[in-house]
């Protein structure tokens, strides 16, 4: 078995070209094609199907490729982790998450471990939309809510709370609720797109379900947190992300003990991937930051 020629056809494969493999090896088209050519001698099959527009897959191309990053995958990860120095972890861990991500203290928690681990590149991108963990390259998806089956593996991290925020300014102008009830009399800054909803909320075994209406509403909980910051109303936002602008003022926690425990927070994974021990290590502080981060919300609240 030649281990140089499976590599030189991995990358083939995820090039789409000899062209672009040769780049990434830094070597000439010429020495990527004998390569896969020899490997393809050696084991008596075509594996890939070569047109003048266009390189696939054969069938038994495709199984050797799925085999053999794999194989060429966790023999890579040995290697990094043999080198790697147990106490000053290295490399670059990328992260996929929600845009709202960006606006809690979250960003601080990936702070926290950079400062521990500066040997360490953190590269987060903020989307709404489903990312391809394995086929764009990256180590970690944060979520929240309910999980889809998949093949990926799931941590999770902590519980998100909603609880009810307001602006002194408002309060000041409007009154304070005394009761859930009330909140039906006041201007509400709702999630989604309705501008009349009913909140389910409940406090210990205690539940209600108000009907609420307000003339400003988002999808987005950093904007709904902007919106009530500027004395828009009242909104049920995440503790997570806000016991910073309680403390400081801008907002107030009212009704205490009323909300909705909406969710869990996973980071997410491939089954499949080795975890290196950069992954493994923020995995295990973020997890440690989540959880203090909710019981410092439920405190200042």
């Amino acid at each position: 078995m030649d281990l140089n020629e499976s590599q030189v056809f991995i990358e083939v494969v995820k090039a789409r070209s000899f062209t672009g493999a040769g780049k990434k090896l830094g070597v000439p088209k010429s020495s990527v094609s004998r390569k896969v050519t020899a490997l393809e001698e050696r084991l008596g099959v075509q594996l890939l199907q070569r047109t003048t527009r266009r390189l696939s897959l054969s069938h038994e191309g495709e199984i050797y490729f799925e085999r053999a990053a794999k194989a060429l995958e966790a023999l890579e990860e040995a290697e990094r982790e043999i080198l790697e120095d147990a106490e000053l972890l290295r490399g670059v861990i990328r992260i996929t998450a929600p845009s709202d991500f960006g606006q809690s203290e979250y960003g601080r928690a990936l702070a926290e471990f950079s400062e521990q681990h500066p040997h360490v590149q953190i590269q987060v991108e903020l989307t709404q939309r489903k990312v391809d963990l394995v086929g764009e390259g990256f180590d970690l998806a944060i979520r929240a809510g309910r999980l889809p089956d998949s093949s990926m593996k799931a941590k999770r991290l902590g519980l998100s709370e909603l609880n009810l925020y307001a602006s002194p300014e408002y309060l000041e102008k409007h009154g304070t609720p005394t009761s859930p009830a009330e909140l039906s009399n006041h201007d509400c800054v709702l999630f989604g797109s309705a501008h009349h909803q009913v909140w389910q909320m409940n406090k210990g075994e205690e539940k209600v379900e108000v009907a609420v209406k307000g003339s400003s509403c988002a999808n987005q909980f950093s904007l709904l947190v902007s919106a009530t910051v500027a004395g828009a109303g009242i909104a049920l936002l995440p503790n997570l992300g806000n016991s910073e602008r309680v403390s400081n003022g801008q907002l107030i926690n009212i009704l205490p003990g009323w909300g909705q425990r909406v969710a869990g927070i996973f980071a997410l994974y491939p089954a499949s991937r080795h975890l290196p021990s950069r992954v493994r290590a923020l995995l295990d502080h973020l997890s440690e930051r989540f959880s203090r981060i909710i019981i410092e919300g439920r405190t200042t609240s």
